[in-house]
This record gives structure tokens, C-alpha cells and sequence, in this order.
């Protein structure tokens, strides 16, 4: 694995790259390499392509700025894992590099802003929007791969690429889960007062509850279901169509995404604050 961390530098890999006319697939990270990270890493060796990883916290996207400093550093870890991986390229920025002539004033579609976490992050999607358009001008990809647990977030990379990159293809990975159906965060590693399986418990739990009390009713007004102790505090439930949801972010093409029904989960466990995301499909597996 060759590692990389100027710009000049893997601006001249991928002049190199591209001359021997292979393709590149990226995966986007911020680092605290996990299981769910890996997984997109594997699913792109099925893509005959130069496999680029990176890695940069993105400050932009903090509206909290406890949560930017104590977001995990565990680079040596990290080179470690992807090592392992037999990544081709780890690409590793300053951070004055990138925010250099970067463009934070993008009027992004309503969804982003009035929607799920955009609605309680304030410009969080601004900030992933400026940071992911740089890197894909800087990087060129083919493919890109990013987990369907951030599934607010595919919805951003869509747009940007249906109007910036047409040519680059998003591939959507399944959200990876450990034992007890946690999705698995960068942010798991924080919790410390209670064990990652009771926090799934909780969070099955949530889901199930106001699942049920959806189909029963029909209703999608949660707020009475919601957890409210020391332990768990839930910001948002919410059920959405998928079409729709995507309409309402702005993208025009929607003929290959299906017309199910998802659930939306932003809870904090001891101060920590977890999304999770599940088809409604899905439901006999909660």
C-alpha cells in the first residue's frame, strides 16, 4: 500500500493511474477504521479498479465542535487494517490543503437541510457536500462506495454526482451490523457505561415499538414512544418513502429506487448520538 498525503502527490498517482488506463474506486473515510469500512473496501475488489482509500476528518460537517475534538484518531490502527487489505492507495490530506478555496455556500435542496439529520445538524450536509465534491475532483473516481447506515448521506452523493459527476457510479453498500444488530459507527467506541448489546436493545427495541404502533395505526406521530431516561434520549423516529424521500433532496432520477418504506432512528446513548436506518421490508428481522 502506498500512502499518500500531499496533493501535488496523488494528483501525479492518478495522472499515473489513468495513462494505464485503469479504473479507480475510492472509499471516503474519516478514519476509526471498522468492520463496516472494511466491508466497502471488499466489495470494491469485485470492480477490476485501483482501490483509493481516504482518510480526513472532516471539520465542516461538526456543528459540534466536542464531537470534532473527540472524534477517535486511530491512524496506526488504521494503516494497519488497510495494510491488510492490500489497499493500493491510502491517501492521508492535510487539512489546509483541502479547505483551501473550498466553497461552503452551496444552496443545497430542501431535504438537507428540513429533513432527518439535516434538520438537527445544522449545515452538516453543506459541509459533507464541499468535502466529498473536492474529493472526487481531486481523485477522479469510477466508483465510489459508501454504507447505507448513513442512508441521508447516499442521497447527498447522488445528487452530487447527477449534477457535477454523471460518469462516476455510486455503489450502496448494506449497512454492517455486529452480533446483537448494532449498526456499527465510529461512534460505538465511545460508549462506555453500558454494553454495546444493551444499547442494540434499546435501539431494536425503539424501532419495533414504533414500527408496531405504524402499522396499527397508520399514524407516524412517535413522540409519545419515544426513550427518555438517563441512559437514551431519542432526537427523531420518522417513516419515509423512499421515492419521496429522494424527491424531496432534489434528485430527478428515481426509476431505480425502490418505493419501500424505511424507518429513521437518531438517538443518544449516554450523550452519544447514534443513527441507525431499516427497511420496513426488513421488519421480521428486528
Amino acid at each position: 500500500m502506498i500512502i499518500v498525503k500531499s496533493l501535488s502527490e496523488i494528483r501525479n498517482k492518478i495522472i499515473e493511474i489513468k495513462s494505464n488506463h485503469k479504473k479507480i474506486s475510492l472509499i471516503p473515510t474519516m478514519g476509526n477504521i471498522h468492520d463496516g469500512h472494511l466491508s466497502l473496501i471488499r466489495d470494491a475488489q469485485n470492480y477490476d479498479s485501483i482501490r483509493i482509500v481516504t482518510i480526513f476528518v472532516n471539520p465542516l460537517q461538526f456543528d459540534n465542535l466536542n464531537d470534532l475534538k473527540n472524534y477517535p484518531n486511530t491512524l496506526e490502527d488504521d494503516i494497519s487494517f488497510l495494510q491488510k487489505e492490500k489497499v493500493d492507495y491510502l491517501y492521508i490530506p492535510t487539512r489546509d490543503e483541502i479547505l483551501s478555496d473550498i466553497d461552503n455556500s452551496k444552496q443545497l435542496p430542501w431535504g438537507f437541510n428540513n429533513m432527518l439529520c439535516g434538520k438537527m445538524r445544522t449545515n452538516h450536509f453543506n459541509g459533507v457536500f464541499a468535502i466529498v465534491k473536492k474529493f472526487f475532483e481531486i481523485i477522479e473516481p469510477t466508483y465510489v462506495f459508501f454504507g447505507e447506515k448513513d442512508y441521508q448521506q447516499t442521497i447527498l452523493i447522488k445528487y452530487i454526482i447527477e449534477n457535477y459527476f454523471d460518469k462516476i457510479k455510486m455503489i450502496v453498500c448494506p449497512t454492517i451490523r455486529n452480533s446483537n444488530q448494532l449498526a456499527l459507527s465510529s461512534r460505538n467506541s465511545r460508549i462506555s457505561k453500558i454494553s454495546l448489546s444493551e444499547t442494540s436493545a434499546i435501539i431494536q427495541a425503539l424501532k419495533k415499538t414504533c414500527i408496531d404502533y405504524y402499522l396499527t395505526t397508520g399514524l407516524k406521530d412517535f413522540k409519545k414512544l419515544y426513550l427518555l431516561n438517563d441512559v437514551c434520549r431519542t432526537q427523531y423516529v420518522e417513516i419515509h418513502d423512499e421515492r419521496l424521500l429522494h424527491q424531496k433532496h432534489g434528485i430527478k432520477k428515481i426509476s431505480d429506487i425502490t418505493n419501500n418504506r424505511r424507518i429513521f432512528i437518531a438517538t443518544y446513548i449516554e450523550n452519544i448520538r447514534l443513527i441507525d436506518n431499516q427497511s420496513l421490508e426488513e421488519y421480521d428481522n428486528l
